[in-house]
């Protein structure tokens, strides 16, 4: 069996659930050459899955060795040091990556290293480039929004609110993020309505509700304020 057949098995098997089948496939086409950069990399994500991280990340670098001009190799050797926490071995496997092909999954899993080491700045150039790239993908406008408040960049954290909850409707996050900011700008009326919004969309949470009581508490709406505890 060549190695696309020996693809195609084990791609087979773990899209039928059969885990281990795939995996032993994978070692099978290892057996027969163990540079194949393929098996390699799909070997190393099984592990990964399974929580073997240090076996994952040694089956990672050699896919990336054997094929040293793929983005997709150097991205998961990225995300293989990121689950060990080796965060600045993380980046330097990212921006590899992305020297390669820049691509917004890749600046959105190096932003999350740069936010995790504190460098907030970084971070948020990454995740702007994330967007830029895929406006759609809303996990990074959430990690935007993160580092945005963390280092207290108010406007800018309101104005990606609106984009981001014209984008997706739909997700509480952005409606709840905009009530808190609407409280520190002291419009409990405005913080008030989109807590609404987010208690709508996912009831029952309980930072939500308190933000939802203290804008009406401010209003002077007591007997409803405390409704919301």
């Amino acid at each position: 069996m060549n190695e696309i057949h020996h693809a195609a098995a084990a791609l087979a098997r773990y899209r039928a659930g059969d885990v281990q089948g795939a995996a032993s496939s994978c070692e099978v086409a290892l057996d027969a050459d163990p540079n194949r950069a393929g098996a390699l990399d799909f070997l190393g994500a099984i592990r990964r899955q399974q929580g073997r991280r240090e076996e994952a990340l040694q089956l990672a670098k050699r896919a990336a060795a054997a094929k040293p001009d793929s983005s997709l190799f150097l991205f998961n050797l990225g995300d293989c040091y990121r689950a060990l926490g080796r965060l600045e071995e993380a980046i330097d496997a990212y921006t590899r990556s992305l020297r390669l092909a820049e691509m917004p999954q890749t600046f959105r899993a190096l932003g999350i290293a740069y936010a995790r080491l504190g460098r907030f700045d970084d971070a948020i150039c990454a995740f702007q480039r994330s967007i830029q790239l895929q406006p759609e993908a809303i996990a990074a406008y959430k990690h935007l929004l993160a580092c945005l408040i963390k280092t207290r960049r108010w406007s800018e954290a309101g104005e990606l609110c609106r984009k981001a909850a014209a984008i997706a409707p739909m997700d509480p996050t952005f409606h709840a993020a905009m009530g808190d900011l609407h409280l520190r700008a002291r419009s409990p009326a405005k913080a008030a309505e989109c807590f609404r919004k987010a208690v709508r969309l996912q009831p029952g949470k309980a930072r939500t509700l308190v933000g939802l009581a203290v804008a009406l508490n401010r209003l002077g709406k007591w007997p409803e304020a405390a409704g919301q505890n």
